[in-house]
């Protein structure tokens, strides 16, 4: 079976993964101390922590690139739906 992703669907599988290889150390971290293998120690959490703080800032960062895109959007049909168009006479 072969999968046929456009432009779009390869930059959507590239972020998802940024986000899953991001986010896996905490994962990791914080099932291996719900289970009680081991105890985390601070310099471990932070070294856990960077990723996934990284992560959430690209995160952030997308989302308000995206409701500033959306606005200008709004602002540019609101002008043109203000304008009323020519008519032929």
């Amino acid at each position: 079976m072969k999968l046929a992703l456009g432009p779009r669907g390869v930059a959507i599988l590239v972020v998802v993964g940024i986000v899953v290889l991001g986010l896996l150390p905490i994962a990791v971290d914080g099932f291996t101390q719900l289970f009680g293998w081991r105890e985390s120690t601070n310099e471990l959490r932070v070294i856990t922590g960077a990723p996934g703080g990284f992560v959430g800032g690209l995160l952030v960062g997308a989302m308000l690139m995206s409701i500033r895109q959306i606005t200008l959007d709004i602002r540019e049909m609101r002008a043109r739906a203000a304008v009323p168009a020519s008519r032929p006479r």
